[in-house]
C-alpha cells in the first residue's frame, strides 16, 4: 500500500486575516442597507426642496431648522420654520 503524504492546510496569513476583519462588516453593512444610501453632504437627496412650490406639492409645511430637508433660503422671515403655509403669514 502506497502512503500519500497528508495536505496540510496552510494557517490563514496576516493578509488574509486583516482582509477577512474589514470585508465582513463592510459586506454586513452593505446587506443591510446601512451603506449608500446617502450622498456626499451625508442627507438623502429626494429630502432637498429647491422651492416651497415643490415642498408643499410633497406635503411638507413648517421644516424645522433640526429637519434635514430645511435650508436658509426656503426660510423668508429666518424663524427657524420653512416654507410656511401662505396663510399663517
Amino acid at each position: 500500500m502506497k502512503r500519500t503524504a497528508a495536505r496540510r492546510r496552510r494557517p490563514a496569513g496576516p493578509i488574509n486575516a486583516g482582509f477577512l476583519l474589514i470585508a465582513i462588516p463592510v459586506a454586513g453593512l452593505l446587506a443591510f442597507g446601512v451603506l449608500g444610501k446617502h450622498d456626499g453632504a451625508g442627507f438623502r437627496a429626494e429630502l432637498r426642496y429647491a422651492n416651497c412650490r415643490q415642498a408643499h406639492a410633497a406635503g411638507r409645511y413648517d421644516i424645522p431648522r433640526s429637519d434635514p430637508a430645511y435650508a436658509s433660503r426656503l426660510d423668508a422671515d429666518n424663524d427657524g420654520l420653512a416654507c410656511e403655509p401662505m396663510d399663517s403669514r
